[in-house]
């Protein structure tokens, strides 16, 4: 594959069929002609779940702040300690991001998304039920953190891998 060729998407080589065309020296030459797509009540559906799933994700990493004073007052340490777990989470998930990406390209989006999902899960159970550093770095930061790094990228592609004429007003409402 040339540099300035991209992959097709999954939706795109489903519905690209190879026809020939005759040419008027009548030498046959391969065509790509790309069919429409169906972008019914389950691309929608898709756009609909992959927006919970990003509101779900940044809304717990980005409203950290809201459980610092608490967090303060349980495990008697400074803002700058406990504000350290809330700042890892959100790097751990932007590191993990090109691990995503490439796990997307090889086994889809939805597996990919649903261990996020478990990870994340576990992560912020085992938060709740910490009574130290180690609880909320283990939990909130690293596990939370993963899920919610292989959770977004795959609820991006999912919207994209089901739209071609409408695919960024999909992505837009998704994001």
């Amino acid at each position: 594959m040339k540099s300035d060729e991209r992959k097709p998407l999954l939706s795109e080589q489903k519905n690209l069929n190879k026809h020939v065309v005759v040419c008027e020296n009548d030498e046959p030459k391969n065509e790509d002609i790309q069919t429409h797509t169906s972008e019914g009540c389950s691309a929608w559906l898709v756009v609909a779940a992959s927006f919970l799933c990003i509101c779900v994700l940044d809304g717990t990493m980005y409203s950290f702040g809201c459980f610092l004073d608490p967090l303060m007052a349980e495990m008697k340490q400074s803002r700058g300690t406990i504000s350290i777990a809330g700042s890892l989470q959100v790097a751990l998930s932007a590191f993990v991001a090109p691990l995503a990406a490439w796990l997307v390209d090889k086994k889809g989006s939805r597996p990919v998304c649903l261990a996020g999902a478990v990870t994340a899960t576990f992560g912020l159970l085992l938060a709740s039920f910490a009574s130290n550093l180690v609880g909320i770095f283990g939990g909130l930061s690293l596990l939370t953190g993963i899920g919610f790094g292989l959770m977004y990228i795959p609820a991006v592609v999912a919207v994209a891998e089901n739209f071609t004429t409408r695919r960024s007003l999909a992505v837009g409402l998704s994001l």
